[in-house]
This record gives C-alpha cells, structure tokens and sequence, in this order.
C-alpha cells in the first residue's frame, strides 16, 4: 500500500469516526442520534490543512482517485465544521467550504485540472476569510 494511500485511509478513519461518534448528553430527535465531534476545532483544521495539501498534489500527480476522495473527506470535514461554534456567519463558512469540496470531487472526477486548481484556490479564500474572522489570536 502507497503511503497515500494510507494517508487518505487513516484521514478516512478519522472523519468516519468523527461522523459515527454519538454522545450521551447531546438529545437525540425524530430517532437520529445527536452528532457531538471528537476533535477540538484545531485539530479538525489540522487535518484539513493536510487534505488540501494532499489534493493539490493529486492534481498535480493527476492523482484523480486519491484527489477526488479527498475532495469528498474535505467536504464531510466542513460539515463537521457546522458543530465547533454557535454562530450563523461561521455556519455559512462551513456550508460555502462544503459545497465547494463537492463541486471539486466533481472537477477532479471529469479530469478538469484548469478548474480543480481554480476552486482550490477558492476553498482557500474560504478558509481564510473564516479563520481571518474566527481563528482565535
């Protein structure tokens, strides 16, 4: 197995369980468990930090499986964001984040380096303009 590929199967794990991981205080409703996150803000951004990294090299390797997977672990990270803060504008950030991780996976999926590049680019306008608001000083 390629270190990538064991890379993207440990960073997979992590949001899997982050994704499976139910708490016994937050209430449950309509028979869906409550969704409570096992990572502290900055560790989920570390994290996040090192899928974009990862995709970039796959765009650049033309690495299109392991760029489009972690396109769509990016994505599923961004909905994790949703739970870290109470506060509409950083919801936003994580719904504008996650949606841009989607149409990547979509990009890297059809081979468009032009555009996958592009909307990196984007995702990292994102994610500046959240921390620039949001990352504690």
């Amino acid at each position: 197995m390629t270190r990538r590929w064991t890379v993207l199967c440990g960073a997979f794990a992590v949001v899997l369980g982050a994704s499976l991981w139910v708490s016994a205080e937050p209430k449950s409703t309509g028979g869906v468990k409550a969704f409570k996150p096992v990572q502290t803000t900055e560790h989920l951004m570390h994290g996040q930090k090192k899928l974009m990294g990862d995709i970039k090299s796959a765009i650049g390797e033309k690495d299109w499986e392991s760029g489009e997977v972690c396109a769509w672990m990016l994505a599923e990270c961004a909905n994790v964001n949703h739970y870290q803060k109470d506060d509409a504008a950083y919801h936003g950030f994580a719904a504008t984040m996650s949606s841009q991780c989607v149409e990547l996976a979509g990009l890297i999926k059809k081979k468009d380096e032009k555009g996958a590049k592009d909307l990196v680019n984007a995702i990292g306008k994102t994610c500046g303009a959240c921390h620039d608001q949001f990352e504690k000083k």
